[in-house]
């Protein structure tokens, strides 16, 4: 005997068949919350997608997003990376548990640093409304609006729609890539905890040692927050710190180390900065 679900009423039945899961919309608010703590772990989510994205440069612009009115609030998001095809939208950024990236390397040879595909809750958890701008290589570019509010336990998941345009009239790339992001109604405002998060993030994906600079994020806050510990992203710090340094040469699948350890004055000497 079974027990089958019609019209919110449930009902006791005799005939077997095939049933399916049914997804109710506010599963999307309920991850984004359980998933994203906070708003430092958000925007470093999104930072991460960029540097998957192979992107050189992040424009950030938070000066509207410590305001107290939150209906008011807006942060942007400019990236130059490989930007987003149709397909990568339709299946990958509105397939909730898609998880594409998971052991491989881009382009530039990067390991992939955003989690499993939680990306996209990132932007939920930040604001409720959602203005995505994007282009790839030989496609056109894209403009994708949603509203997360639109999402409730009154319809499941698969019946909001979300708009997809090709044709719109504020184009952001003409004749390059990336991803554009603008984020409205924050549900809560920043603050410098957020920001020291974010700052620990940026640290992890840009290399201590000079030379090696092929990616940059610009932070654009308001005036009183610009000469804050979290505006420093500079990681050659955390180089400067350490005790031993070690040099190793990868020769086909044979690793040569030089296992010698070096003083701090020495390190200092050494190229960085």
């Amino acid at each position: 005997m079974l027990i089958n679900v019609h019209d919110s009423q449930c009902y006791m039945s005799d005939a077997g068949g095939s049933y399916n899961f049914k997804v109710s919309g506010n599963l999307v608010d309920r991850l984004g919350l359980e998933l994203i703590p906070n708003n430092g772990v958000g925007l470093s989510e999104i930072i991460k997608n960029s540097y998957d994205a192979d992107a050189s440069h992040v424009e950030i612009h938070l000066g509207g997003a410590f305001k107290p009115n939150l209906e008011k609030s807006v942060i942007v998001i400019k990236d130059d990376g490989v930007g987003m095809t149709l397909e990568d939208l339709t299946d990958k950024f509105l397939n909730v548990a898609s998880s594409h990236k998971e052991g491989k390397r881009t382009a530039k040879g990067r390991f992939c640093m955003g989690k499993k595909g939680i990306g996209r809750f990132a932007v939920q958890r930040l604001g409720r409304k959602l203005t995505l701008y994007t282009r790839s290589a030989n496609s056109p570019e894209y403009k994708m609006e949603i509203d997360w509010d639109r999402f409730s336990a009154e319809q499941n998941l698969d019946e909001v729609d979300i708009d997809i345009q090709s044709d719109h009239e504020d184009p952001q790339y003409s004749d390059s890539t990336g991803t554009f992001l603008v984020i409205k109604h924050l549900r809560t405002k920043f603050d410098g905890n957020a920001m020291q998060e974010v700052k620990r993030s940026v640290q992890t994906m840009k290399s201590p040692f000079a030379g090696l600079t092929d990616f940059d994020v610009s932070l654009q806050v308001p005036t009183k927050y610009q000469n804050h510990d979290f505006m420093d992203f500079d990681p050659a710090q955390i180089a400067r710190k350490a005790h031993f340094i070690f040099r190793a040469d990868l020769i086909s699948n044979d690793l040569k180390a030089e296992n010698r350890g070096f003083t701090k004055k020495e390190l200092l000497k050494m190229s960085v900065k």
